[in-house]
């Protein structure tokens, strides 16, 4: 078993649902789950543990049953439970309370207006729970992303001169500032991090293969030379979530950057200035916009 920090797993915003009775994971982090925490097969459930600083919680996984036949092909629910009324629910809710008395205004107010529409906190104001897999068996270590942490990232980032394209294949050591005080160093390094870890669990996914052209051009040769692209400049929208990144060859990155196309999240095609389309021929975590 890795040691917690080293092994990312997923990063979930935080919603109603996390703050009081769990949470689904998306099929492209559910191999790091069961390689590193729990393995289990469709309809079966175990009990994990939550670490939060000195803390331990307890959970279950389910990797929920279905009809397999009316749904064939369909990959597996993975899903993350507890009780509202459980200490690790209302752990969360002590942490992310700015998010938590948000959502309260905001389904309050969609109960008064009659709106079943799910709420979710303002953009900008999104708070976010990182998991890694614990020291032990059936252990996830949690760490948080607070709407602070951000704020001190954006400030950052907005009194430096980075170029997307720089920010996606420079190493961490480009964001340790010695200038900067060390709480900002830190929280920069941290996203950092982070980023780069839901990069690398996109490049697993699709085996270092490229979502555009479907090549491993590395393979042959015994390396591994894929990349993961911002959908949206990260300089711009702090966005690393995996709905917001690409895998992609080195070659598609370069000239992605140069010619700057627009990507159609409804089609998932990249329009250059030219004229010229290109398709994704691979798609496994990307949802198309409606």
């Amino acid at each position: 078993m890795l040691n917690g920090k080293d092994c990312f797993l997923y990063k979930k915003e935080v919603d109603w649902s996390l703050l009081h009775e769990g949470f689904s994971i998306p099929v492209e982090f559910q191999k790091s789950v069961q390689d590193h925490v729990v393995r289990i097969v469709r309809g079966q459930s175990k009990r994990i543990r939550f670490a939060i600083k000195t803390q331990l919680f307890d959970a279950r996984v389910i990797n929920q049953a279905f009809d397999e036949k009316k749904y064939a092909g369909h990959p597996d629910v993975f899903q993350v439970r507890y009780v509202p009324t459980s200490l690790l629910a209302l752990k969360l809710r002590e942490i992310f309370e700015k998010s938590y008395a948000v959502l309260k205004t905001l389904r309050h107010e969609a109960k008064k207006a009659e709106c079943r529409k799910q709420v979710r906190v303002p953009e900008g104001a999104r708070e976010y729970l990182v998991l890694y897999a614990g020291a032990d068996e059936h252990e996830i270590v949690c760490d948080s992303i607070t709407s602070d942490d951000i704020a001190i990232v954006r400030l950052f980032v907005d009194s430096k001169d980075i170029r997307e394209e720089e920010f996606e294949r420079a190493g961490e050591y480009d964001f340790k500032d010695l200038r900067a005080r060390i709480e900002t160093r830190e929280q920069v390094v941290r996203i950092r991090r982070l980023d780069r870890s839901i990069g690398e669990s996109l490049k697993r996914l699709y085996k270092y293969r490229c979502q555009i052209c479907a090549e491993n051009f590395g393979k042959e040769r015994g390396v591994d030379t894929a990349e993961s692209h911002h959908i949206e400049d990260f300089v711009k929208s702090l966005n690393n979530d995996s709905e917001n990144l690409l895998v992609v060859c080195p070659n598609h990155h370069t000239v992605i950057h140069k010619a700057q196309p627009v990507f159609d999240g409804r089609r998932l095609t990249f329009a250059y200035p030219n004229g010229f389309e290109e398709r994704l021929q691979l798609n496994i975590h990307l949802k198309r916009l409606r």
